[in-house]
């Protein structure tokens, strides 16, 4: 308790108006304004088919509950490959724009092969459709954390990191 008065009666930024969590004059730059939509949307197709699949999986294939929730694996190691492979592409080459177009490309047509599934659809099929997945929000994590810290002032680059 006595830490906390202490720390509460030091701290300037509790009864200033203008401190926030994060910089809100990031969003002024357009490069990393664009690095947060696609970070942004990103992660929404990633975090909806993680919380989505298994369940599909489970009710309408008919696996166990143990098989549709492995189902993510895949998914999740072909996010770390695409991920390696294209942060150092990323810094060898510095082709951003192309790396990100294509991770777009490639996260929409794992979520277009996601979209067909039905009734009649293998185990095997989502593992693969999980995959493409995978490798597409693998490719767009790097990318948007590169291009957010290379346009960030220096002493910002931290802030910048983590919000994206």
């Amino acid at each position: 308790m006595v830490t906390l008065k202490i720390n509460w009666n030091n701290d300037t930024s509790m009864t200033n108006e203008t401190a926030g969590i994060g910089e809100m004059n990031f969003f002024k730059d357009r490069a990393i304004y664009v690095s947060f939509m696609i970070a942004f949307f990103s992660q929404a197709i990633m975090f909806s088919t993680v919380l989505y699949l298994p369940y599909f999986v489970q009710g309408v294939i008919g696996s166990s509950a143990t098989t549709s929730g492995a189902v993510i694996t895949p998914m999740m190691l072909g996010l770390l490959l695409s991920s390696n492979i294209t942060g150092r592409l990323v810094s060898r080459v510095g082709k951003a724009k192309i790396l990100s177009a294509a991770a777009f490309l490639i996260m929409g047509v794992g979520a277009l092969l996601l979209s067909t599934m039905g009734v009649k659809t293998s185990y095997a099929s989502a593992i693969l459709f999980m995959v493409i997945l995978g490798f597409g929000v693998g490719m767009s994590m790097p990318i948007t954390n590169v291009n957010a810290q290379n346009v960030a002032p220096r002493e910002q680059i931290g802030s910048v990191t983590s919000t994206v």
